[in-house]
């Protein structure tokens, strides 16, 4: 107990600013916690749902199911056809809507 008693206390001054070092780390600290709260919040966050389907799609309307059949006709001719002449002329058919 004399131990204690024989201690002076005297006052301590508190340093007014920060030494760099630990203005850094705090900082470092700051930019790490944020990302792992962004990247906790990105993984909680359910996954976008697939848009809806539309009522009509174009496959449903009549001209583009003509114009199907249309091409997949000259299409069929072509792979027969072994003229270059008339090849050319199918190809140019089916290049031009009808």
């Amino acid at each position: 107990m004399s131990a204690l008693q024989s201690l002076k206390l005297v006052n301590q001054r508190r340093p007014n600013a920060l030494p760099p070092v630990l203005h850094r780390r705090r900082k470092l600290d700051t930019k790490l916690w944020e990302q792992i709260q962004l990247a906790q919040a990105q993984a909680a966050r359910p996954t976008e749902a697939a848009p809806a389907p539309r009522s009509s799609s174009m496959a449903d309307l009549p001209a583009v199911k003509e114009e199907a059949k249309r091409l997949a006709a000259l299409m069929e001719r072509l792979q027969k056809e072994t003229d270059p002449a008339e090849r050319r002329r199918i190809m140019v058919e089916t290049s031009c809507a009808q």
